[in-house]
């Protein structure tokens, strides 16, 4: 029996030699359900028809740009994300919104995601930021989405909301940073400042034409490219390509389908440069682990599950090297020998894991001790170790291989010495390795 975790089941390089990209804040793309996060205005005064007539003028737009990824804030959530992904002809999906917020940011693409990212900002409440990492004829870059923080928040604020983005698009290869940025493109601004500290470009600096994103005539929309694509790079800014889609026939006194323009610009894949090697021969977890020159999806076999939580389970090979696979609900069971098909993988608190993929039980562990490791030297997260004995102090514990935190989702554990856990499970907090017990 398999079970499917996602629903990409092929992967393609893009064959063209250009790429466009696009961001477009659809202003309050709400379905005709009530969950009790919308705006006030929309809780009375909304209902199917509105939102049926919206989606229709939303995608006409999003069609008319015709662009092969394109960022997108507020949105109310996913579902909507879903129906407007099909009614405008795109394959591939990214969505994020706090529960209590009332709308998201999402993106749209109509080639695989490589890899993917939510940013959660925990300093301020605040949209999340979503990373989503492509490949075009074998060269990666990053697109990123954000929706910063309006004016009535607060300079403070806005500032956290703006270094928060910074810092989580610093120092990306081939980066791509769009949205709204609720800012507008003058000396000193928050766009400004980010673009200055990342060695970003942002497109309004190419563009003389009136600078504008917005109905009231500002532009507070911003699509920011590193350096490098302005330079003999394997990836390009294609020039003059950047512009903004502010059509009559949906932006007008009649209809305005949303406050805001759709902007987007297009990349060329330097042919110059050949496409680079990717690691293909992938026979054992090390091959992959936080590797980022990895070709998915690939296939490993004969793995065991060494742990299991209620945010999913590790699998460890015959080298007793193990990975973490995020899954909330699946079927799996501690022995279980399996071959599993990935597809992505990602950070969460800064452990590597995988997030996509596909998997079949084919059979049982006799021993699962042969796939642990005998000691926690040079383990990581997702590893499991054999057993571990030591003194037990106030969460730590010490033993003849150095100390480290331990804690336990299941019970107290207790002060004492000489005391041994088995099967326990490897991890990082806060920067620190962490040994977790059942």
């Amino acid at each position: 029996m398999r079970l499917f975790l996602t629903l990409i089941f092929s992967f393609y390089f893009l064959v063209a030699g250009e790429l466009k990209i696009a961001t477009f804040n659809v202003e309050n793309l709400f379905d005709a359900t009530i969950q009790g996060t919308e705006y006030n205005d929309f809780k009375t005064n909304w209902n199917n028809a509105k939102f049926r007539a919206k989606l229709k003028n939303i995608s006409n737009i999003i069609k008319d740009v015709n662009a092969d990824i394109i960022a997108l804030q507020e949105i109310e959530n996913k579902g909507v994300l879903n129906e407007l992904a099909k009614e405008s002809g795109y394959k591939y999906i990214l969505f994020s919104k706090d529960l209590k917020a009332p709308v998201g940011v999402g993106i749209m693409s109509k080639i695989p995601f490589y890899n993917t990212t939510i940013k959660k900002i925990t300093e301020v409440k605040t949209r999340d930021i979503l990373k989503a990492d492509f490949l075009f004829e074998g060269h990666k870059f990053s697109v990123f989405t954000t929706h910063l923080l309006t004016f009535k928040n607060g300079e403070y604020k806005r500032k956290i909301n703006a270094k928060a983005l910074e810092n989580f698009t610093k120092n990306t290869k081939n980066a791509i940073v769009l949205g709204d940025f609720n800012t507008e493109f003058k000396p000193n601004s928050l766009v400004v400042e980010i673009s200055k500290n990342n060695n970003l470009i942002n497109l309004w600096s190419t563009f003389f034409s009136k600078k504008s994103s917005h109905i009231s005539g500002r532009a507070i929309d911003h699509i920011l490219l590193s350096k490098s694509f302005f330079k003999d790079s394997n990836l390009i800014y294609k020039k003059n390509s950047f512009n903004v889609f502010n059509n009559s026939k949906y932006f007008n006194r009649n209809l305005n389908v949303s406050d805001h323009y759709p902007l987007f610009f297009t990349i060329v894949a330097n042919s110059k440069y050949k496409t680079p090697n990717f690691i293909s021969d992938v026979k054992k977890i090390d091959d992959f682990y936080e590797k980022d020159d990895v070709l998915f999806p690939l296939t490993l076999k004969n793995l065991a599950v060494v742990y299991k939580d209620k945010f999913g389970f590790s699998l460890a090979d015959e080298n007793k090297r193990g990975v973490y696979f995020f899954s909330r609900k699946n079927n799996i069971e501690l022995s279980d020998l399996v071959e599993v098909k990935i597809y992505s993988t990602n950070y969460h608190n800064s452990n590597f894991q995988v997030d996509k993929f596909e998997i079949k039980k084919i059979g049982k562990v006799r021993n699962l001790t042969d796939f642990m490791l005998d000691n926690p030297l040079n383990s990581r997260h997702g590893d499991v170790l054999k057993s571990i004995s030591g003194d037990v102090f106030n969460g730590y514990i010490n033993t003849k291989f150095g100390k480290f935190k331990i804690h336990s989702f299941n019970k107290k554990i207790n002060n004492g010495k000489n005391q041994t856990f088995e099967n326990v499970f490897v991890t990082n907090f806060k920067g620190s390795k962490e040994l977790i017990v059942k």
